[in-house]
């Protein structure tokens, strides 16, 4: 599993490799994951050390779940984030301002 419990980020690239790479992620929700990958990454609220062991300790017991998370954030990565997606973003946006 990957563990980034960031305080502030614009967009951590580190969780999205993690993810693509078919790694679970667990993060707080100021690394900038995006939303859209719901059960392929755990969300831990900044600052609950608590929290966060927690969500180590359950990942650490259910291998199930570790799959199915890494299943689902590369699914995620794999079919959102490529350079033609994100290009295809880019022309919308400038296309949208002119």
């Amino acid at each position: 599993m990957y563990v980034f419990p960031s305080a502030a980020e614009g967009c951590a690239k580190s969780a999205m490799e993690a993810m693509a790479a078919g790694v679970p992620v667990i993060c707080t929700s100021e690394t900038g994951t995006p939303v859209e990958v719901g059960e392929g990454r755990r969300i831990v609220p900044r600052g609950d050390s608590q929290a966060l062991a927690d969500a180590i300790a359950e990942l650490g017991r259910d291998i199930a779940m570790r799959e199915h998370m890494g299943r689902v954030g590369s699914h995620y990565v794999r079919t959102h984030l490529s350079w033609k997606d994100y290009g295809g973003r880019l022309v919308e946006i400038y296309t949208d301002l002119l």
